[in-house]
């Protein structure tokens, strides 16, 4: 506003709230909310409950316990606030009164899981269940292996998806504010401390997203030494640079489109990567090579995916990908060569074979995957040819396997 002159903030406070039933489809109870409450919890389940007006009994037998439901809260836009499941809900009523609903978010799935922690099977997932001063935390990771703990619960015991698994780091702001805290504290080794901050950086995360070689700036070398089984050869063949990814549109590869070519330096088999938009194409240093067993060694440790069930049609090493400018992350399949594409979008051939393109300075990937990391849309099995997309900046770097 301008000076000398009042002005008045007028908010609109409001909730919407939608639970996805087993029978019914997806209801907006919005309207019938009487009052409701929520709980955000720091390090335990979340809480949200309502009581809901039920005019002619509108909900008797229709919402059930473990029904999907998600919460926006409303001051000047719609914030959503929580999701998770229902677990208490009145089946039927004698007389058609409001009816109450509580609900847990979705760590509650996680919470009742059951697992045998006296189990050493189970405890050898936490990797430092015997090293309480983690003095081997250089032999997992910079965290001391907790990223990797929190992916072998979800994954050895939950059942969860890797695929579907992103452990966010510690935004960059936090760290500027701590640094500047403390160098305020203490002027005189402004030096000292600025050292401080950066291990600090690196040691929680905010240059790697999940583990893997620091990363500077906006590129990556492709080395991976801190990952729990190393490339071979000291990294001789699997090493790449890139700092951007560029959507990989084709108009008609064994009639798909968007999808690389068969190539024999493709680390993965062709069935593999054309039944998946989350591959990746990368242009490792394996490409120029003229040694037969580095590029042998190379293709197959690349290929090799820890959490694949199919034995040896290994299908990928993950490799996480980010936006920092639009804060999304998602996590590939090293599948691929960079390959060349003229201008109408055909994979250009020699021989019969399309032909690589190894110092790109980039990686190749789905629209789709691109389109998300640019914020364009939500989730990159939404994408169309209407949505523009070309590249993004990104940080990349091996995932922890």
């Amino acid at each position: 506003m301008s000076w000398n002159k009042s002005g008045t903030f007028t908010y609109m406070p409001d909730i919407s709230c939608a639970i996805s039933t087993m029978n019914n489809g997806v209801l907006d109870v919005s309207q019938d909310i009487m009052n409701f409450q929520v709980s955000r919890n720091i390090n335990a389940s979340s809480t949200f409950t309502c009581t809901l007006a039920n005019p002619r009994r509108k909900y008797n037998r229709v919402i059930n316990t473990m029904d999907k439901i998600t919460v926006f809260l409303k001051r000047t836009s719609f914030v959503q606030v929580f999701t998770g499941y229902v677990t208490l809900a009145p089946i039927e009523t004698l007389v058609p009164t409001p009816i109450t609903i509580n609900a847990y978010c979705t760590l509650r799935s996680l919470q009742m899981t059951y697992w045998d922690d006296t189990l050493l099977e189970f405890q050898s997932l936490l990797l430092n269940y015997m090293d309480s001063g983690m003095l081997a935390s250089n032999n997992t990771l910079n965290d001391g292996g907790l990223a990797q703990v929190v992916v072998n619960l979800l994954t050895k015991v939950a059942a969860w998806d890797p695929n579907r698994i992103h452990i966010a780091p510690v935004p960059q702001t936090f760290i500027e504010l701590a640094s500047t805290i403390s160098k305020n504290q203490d002027t005189a080794n402004s030096t000292l401390n600025q050292v401080a901050a950066e291990n600090i950086a690196r040691i929680l995360g905010v240059n790697d997203i999940v583990a893997g070689k620091s990363i500077n700036g906006s590129t990556y070398n492709g080395a991976a030494s801190n990952i729990n089984t190393p490339p071979p050869n000291g990294g001789q063949g699997t090493s790449f640079s890139a700092k951007s990814a560029f959507a990989l549109k084709t108009v008609n590869t064994n009639g798909k489109k968007d999808f690389p070519g068969n190539h024999p330096l493709n680390p993965v088999k062709y069935e593999n990567i054309l039944n998946d938009i989350y591959y990746c194409s990368l242009p490792f240093s394996y490409i120029t090579d003229t040694n037969p067993k580095i590029i042998s060694d190379a293709k197959s440790w690349i290929a090799n995916n820890p959490y694949n069930p199919n034995g040896p049609d290994y299908n990928g090493r993950f490799i996480t990908v980010s936006n920092n400018k639009t804060g999304r992350t998602v996590n590939l399949r090293a599948t691929s060569i960079t390959q060349k594409v003229d201008k109408s979008g055909n994979l250009v051939y020699q021989n019969g074979k399309p032909v690589p393109d190894p110092n790109t300075g980039y990686i190749q990937c789905h629209p789709g995957v691109v389109a998300y990391l640019n914020g364009a849309v939500g989730d990159p099995t939404l994408w169309n040819d209407k949505i523009s997309v070309d590249s993004t900046p990104i940080k990349i770097s091996w995932a922890i396997d």
